[in-house]
């Protein structure tokens, strides 16, 4: 199985991957640039086209760690229920 996750620059992509990794054994690629800013200018906001509209799935991050942790948690549920 193969996820992807979604969201605008330092908004917990990378935090949900490592709790799936760390909790469930998922193993994961960051698509992070942190240091690209060292070679490319920043990219704007409208540069990010894509939308929670475009998503199977959402995982909500505006809460606290635990509350997401609490969402990962939600996520595997379904994704094991879903893999049977």
């Amino acid at each position: 199985m193969k996820l992807m996750t979604m969201g605008h620059a330092r908004h917990g992509k990378d935090t949900v991957c490592e709790i799936l990794r760390d909790t469930y054994g998922f193993t994961f690629e960051s698509s992070s640039m942190a240091d690209a800013g060292k070679r490319v200018p920043a990219e704007t906001t409208s540069s990010c086209t894509v939308s929670c509209e475009m998503a199977d799935m959402l995982v909500d991050n505006n809460g606290s760690l635990q509350d997401l942790r609490w969402e990962v948690a939600g996520l595997v549920k379904i994704l094991r229920d879903w893999r049977g």
